[in-house]
């Protein structure tokens, strides 16, 4: 069974604590869609989908509870600086995606990204952090927007030629009067592999870094391209020499955590030494591939 549950473990996967308690009581949370770090206080913010943001330090004790601004469907969060926090919603084009809220002050400096609600469904976790900076990984489109406190603008785009997911098909897709119809025709060419998606984007002083993936499910293959910012090369891989593939979920400059699929445990295994066993209702087993120095 799936929980709603945010963990702590360190830096070698050992165990610490638990963050905060689900439940109905004045310190619990009863759903966390998202959680960020508050690096100046220190603090774990989990984003409740009913509008607020609950508190907590690092040994799991509750802090305080903050109110939001009323907008229905939080998905993510990210924090701007120790007060400003960046959200993002699958709204109707009439409302903003995405917000910049003062938390102590509950005010919405404002708000963009004025698009599809079922077009933006494709990307319900686009932010990354980089350098103290918040980004914003626009879903089906290549362009990647930094966030202030005042604005967000065009860091940089991807250009996949033929992968890219057009205006065309964009404006077609919003031409589907039918939402339903507009998600099974999303799914439709995701599971058929003709639009690439975008699962996580990130970035370090080395690599601009992006995982699209073709296909759905079992059948999906993620292509992982790592830009060198300093000969403007890139590199794609989808499977390493001993078929091992890479489900990036974080990255720094050190290395990348990569869920480890079922299917491949084995070889991790046989590679590592080790006797791990991971099922479907585990917690994931993950894998950090460091870069070299």
């Amino acid at each position: 069974m799936r929980m709603s549950t945010v963990f702590h473990f360190d830096s070698n996967g050992v165990f610490r604590n638990r963050i905060g308690e689900r439940g109905q009581g004045p310190e619990d949370y009863l759903l966390c869609y998202d959680f960020c770090l508050n690096k100046s206080t220190k603090e774990v913010s989990l984003l409740s989908p009913y509008g607020e943001i609950i508190n907590y330090n690092l040994n799991g004790q509750f802090l305080n509870r903050k109110s939001l601004p009323h907008k229905s469907n939080y998905f993510a969060c990210s924090w701007i600086n120790h007060n400003d926090l960046a959200l993002w919603s699958a709204v109707n084009s009439d409302e903003g995606g995405l917000s910049v809220v003062n938390i102590e002050s509950s005010k919405q400096y404002y708000e963009d990204w004025f698009n599809d609600r079922i077009i933006d469904m494709c990307s319900l976790k686009p932010f990354y952090q980089w350098n103290e900076s918040i980004y914003f990984a626009a879903p089906l489109t290549n362009i990647v927007y930094e966030v202030t406190d005042t604005c967000m603008y065009c860091s940089y785009i991807w250009d996949f030629g033929e992968k890219n997911a057009s205006a065309k098909y964009l404006s077609m897709l919003t031409e589907i009067q039918n939402p339903s119809d507009r998600n099974k025709k999303i799914i439709s060419d995701m599971e058929s592999g003709s639009l690439a998606y975008s699962i996580f984007n990130g970035e370090n002083d080395q690599y601009y870094f992006i995982a699209l993936a073709n296909g759905i499910g079992d059948n999906r293959v993620i292509t992982n391209i790592f830009y060198n910012k300093s000969d403007s090369e890139g590199v794609a891989v989808e499977r390493f020499k001993e078929g091992i593939t890479l489900h990036p979920i974080f990255l720094n400059d050190e290395f990348i955590l990569s869920i480890v699929p079922h299917n491949e445990i084995a070889i991790y295994n046989s590679i590592l030494n080790t006797d791990y066993e991971c099922s479907e209702d585990d917690n994931p087993l993950l894998a950090k591939f460091y870069f070299n120095k």
